[in-house]
């Protein structure tokens, strides 16, 4: 679970990494930077209304705590959205951070928080991983709701959590043509974890008739962005021929692509393979 104290480290790495004053230089020159904050504000105003996305988000860091300002949330949100929306991913954090918890008497909005970490996480932001967004959707009050509502909105991110929710019966009655639903639905839109799962359904026939052809083009489709269980999957379809034409070599192209990725699964077909082949 994510600490509040992990925002402060992100914010710290962020401005490790970058330079803060980077197309600033006409608003705040390095020799004025240690003039007196009213000064060094009025320059990032400047520099927020003229478009520059680091000095938006600041701005919004500024109302956000009332630090040098009067504490405004609504001009916080504003300004920390101005960046977001240009793709600087710490706005995108501090968003989706804060509209989940409610923090700073930010009103929850489970839909833009959500909306916001999934940007962050595409841009491949550590902080808005896996775990913050599972943090928002099991620790937030009224989690089952905002997470149907953000589904319905078309994040494809709730879409696989409903699924996954639905497949194995977490804090809903369990409903395997639910899950297939909403595995579809992320899916469509190339989530590569809801292609996995999608494929295991059709597979295993869960929730739905037991197709392997379009199990295997489910897991081909996962497999292709990276997914370690849809790669091994996929190796497995091939080595048995099922749904799709047998081809071993492919299995091993695949169980290796798994492997790679540390799928112990995996690393168990290759040595079963390397033993039919030595002996």
């Amino acid at each position: 679970m994510i600490e509040i104290e992990k925002i402060g480290d992100a914010v710290k790495e962020y401005l490790e990494k970058n330079d803060p004053f980077k197309g600033l230089e006409k608003f705040a020159p390095v020799g004025e930077i240690n003039k007196e904050p009213e000064y060094i504000l009025k320059k990032r105003i400047t520099a927020a209304e003229q478009g520059n996305d680091f000095a938006q988000f600041m701005l919004g860091y500024h109302y956000l705590h009332g630090e040098d300002v009067k504490q405004d949330k609504d001009k916080a949100i504003y300004w920390l959205t101005k960046a977001a929306e240009q793709g600087h991913v710490l706005a995108q954090c501090y968003l989706g951070y804060y509209y989940s918890t409610g923090g700073e008497g930010v009103e929850i909005d489970f839909v833009k928080a959500v909306h916001w970490l999934t940007k962050a996480v595409e841009q491949g932001n550590d902080f808005a991983q896996w775990d913050l967004l599972v943090y928002c959707y099991y620790m937030v009050e009224g989690v089952g709701k905002n997470l149907v509502k953000a589904a319905e909105q078309g994040n494809d991110f709730a879409q696989l959590m409903l699924g996954y929710h639905y497949l194995h019966g977490e804090d809903v009655k369990q409903d395997k043509k639910k899950a297939v639903y909403w595995f579809m639905k992320a899916a469509e839109q190339g989530n590569g974890n809801a292609q996995q799962f999608l494929g295991h359904c059709y597979y295993f026939e869960e929730g739905i008739e037991q197709d392997k052809e379009k199990a295997a083009y489910w897991f081909t489709k996962a497999a292709e962005q990276g997914d370690d269980f849809a790669q091994l999957k996929l190796g497995c379809c091939y080595y048995h021929g099922e749904g799709i034409e047998q081809d071993k070599d492919k299995a091993l192209h695949w169980w290796t692509k798994a492997a790679e990725q540390g799928n112990e699964l995996a690393h168990s077909k290759l040595k079963v393979w390397q033993d039919i082949v030595i002996f």
